[in-house]
Formats: C-alpha cells, structure tokens, sequence
C-alpha cells in the first residue's frame, strides 16, 4: 500500500510539474508574439499589456527581455516631432 502511495504521488507531482513548465512555456511564446506585434506597430502599451494579461509596466520589462525598444518610432512620426 505504501509503495503504491508513493509512486501516485511521484506520478501526480511529476504532471503538475509538467503542467506548470507547459504553462510557462505558454507565456513566454505569447509574450513574444506580443512584444514583436509591439515591434511592429500593431498594439499599443496598454493592449500589449492586457493581452499578456500583465501590468504597463510588467509589459515594458517583457518588452525589454525580448529585446524590444520601448519606444517606437517610424521615420513619419520621428519627422513630425522634430518639426
């Protein structure tokens, strides 16, 4: 009875551990995806933000593992605001 405890146990705590990494792995694909939509344009701070489910400024640090300026500039905008 014992042994059959234990290895439940191990079995049960090995697929929580799995579903955990799985989750995590998850996140980071999802943040990136959105810090490279963030790249391009596509979203904002705030959608960024609310589409990882993360604050403004927990995006700008997922922003910035991903290597992602946090300020986005076109050659358009950057004209306009040296005008």
């Amino acid at each position: 009875m014992g042994f059959l405890y234990l290895s439940t146990y191990s079995i049960d705590k090995a697929l929580t551990h799995t579903a955990h990494i799985s989750r995590r792995i998850r996140a980071r694909d999802e943040h990136a995806a959105v810090a490279k939509w963030y790249e391009r344009g596509k979203v904002s701070h705030a959608k960024g933000a609310e589409i990882c489910g993360v604050t403004r400024s927990d995006f700008i640090h997922i922003l910035s593992q991903h290597q992602v300026s946090v300020i986005q500039y076109n050659e358009a905008t950057l004209d306009q605001e040296l005008s």
